[in-house]
């Protein structure tokens, strides 16, 4: 729903990328694939999200900086590290989103 009400839910939705719960994190997380590019500044969240415990939250995290494109190009490193994960939701949707962002 936040997602829905767009770059005015980003503060929330970048806030949630920290919750405790998981739950809230794999949440936040693909909603802000929902904004797309309007998301920018929840790029570094995002990045940390790509270590994150939960294979869920990694894999939305993912995703969604591929949903930003171009202007995630600082994720690629984190990017990278990421396609290599163990889980292979994760590292497929690394790779995905790296190709998004370098043909962009």
């Amino acid at each position: 729903a936040l997602a829905r009400i767009g770059i005015d839910s980003l503060p929330v939705l970048k806030a949630a990328t920290t919750n405790e719960n998981a739950w809230v994190r794999r949440a936040s997380t693909a909603a802000l694939g929902i904004l797309r590019k309007d998301a920018q500044d929840a790029i570094p969240a995002l990045v940390d999200r790509l270590k994150d415990a939960n294979a869920f939250v990694r894999r939305n995290a993912a995703e969604t900086l591929g949903r930003i494109g171009d202007t995630a190009r600082e994720a690629i490193p984190a990017l990278k590290d990421a396609s290599t994960d163990g889980d292979g939701s994760v590292s497929r949707a690394a790779e995905d989103a790296l190709g998004k962002i370098a043909l962009r």
